[in-house]
């Protein structure tokens, strides 16, 4: 099982500098969740260094990507702006390296090729149909910006899986999806899956846009895992869902 609490690649930075602070990329200690084997999740109690820098970069790029208009429909998780590493921005740069650090601690792997990045502004009613993603290992999404919680649903622009390969989606027989998995969202929490699993967001009520960052990871590109739990199943686990 790989170490967490060291860098599994000599090539990648320790640090990223966001404003006049080096941040680690990954924390001695940094606690792995175990919520299912095929699904972990950890979170970053240093968010509130670098979130204010990123929404505004992520609202700063939407407006110039897509202006007054919006994707042809709502089912496609809102609007999206691709290619964190693109975006001149150094807390992009601190997350999409916990990113890629996550990924090789969960394999025990050194290479972390980042297929595709993105983020998601969801407005009034954007939701994501179930899906998975093709050429890639694993996928990733992280929690900038909650938006506006929905008093009358608690299940509003929730993240959830429905996939007969997940043991929790199939609490009352094996291979029945009957039990659809909601995760929690706080800001500053990343989760890792492999990518072929079927996952979708529920439809987003707020009126201020809810938003994720997302990345499909491979060690090679274009890679294409089995239907396998992780080698790594969690290093260091804290809790279980």
């Amino acid at each position: 099982m790989a170490d967490p609490n060291s860098l599994s690649s000599s090539n990648s930075p320790r640090t990223v500098r966001v404003g006049d602070r080096d941040i680690p990329i990954w924390r001695d200690g940094q606690p792995v969740e175990i919520i299912d084997k095929y699904i972990h999740a950890t979170v970053f109690e240093d968010w509130a260094d670098y979130h204010e820098p990123l929404i505004a970069r992520a609202k700063e790029l939407e407006a110039i990507k897509w202006g007054d208009s919006r994707p042809d429909s709502r089912t496609l998780g809102g609007k999206k702006v691709h290619h964190l590493d693109q975006w001149d921005c150094p807390a992009a740069t601190l997350l999409n390296e916990r990113a890629r650090q996550f990924f090789r601690l969960m394999l025990g792997e050194t290479r972390a090729n980042i297929d595709l990045s993105w983020a998601n502004l969801y407005y009034k009613w954007d939701y994501v149909v179930p899906h998975s993603h093709r050429m890639s290992v694993a996928s990733l999404v992280y929690f900038l910006d909650l938006g506006d919680p929905d008093p009358d649903d608690e299940l509003s622009g929730r993240l959830a899986f429905a996939d007969p390969r997940i043991d929790i989606c199939c609490s009352e027989e094996p291979g029945y999806v009957t039990t659809r998995p909601y995760i929690g969202a706080v800001p500053g929490k990343m989760l890792i899956w492999p990518s072929h699993l079927v996952h979708f967001v529920t439809p987003y009520a707020g009126d201020r846009p809810r938003i994720t960052l997302a990345w499909n990871i491979s060690r090679h590109a274009g890679e294409m895992r089995p239907d396998e739990p992780y080698p790594n199943v969690a290093p260091t686990p804290t809790s279980r869902a």
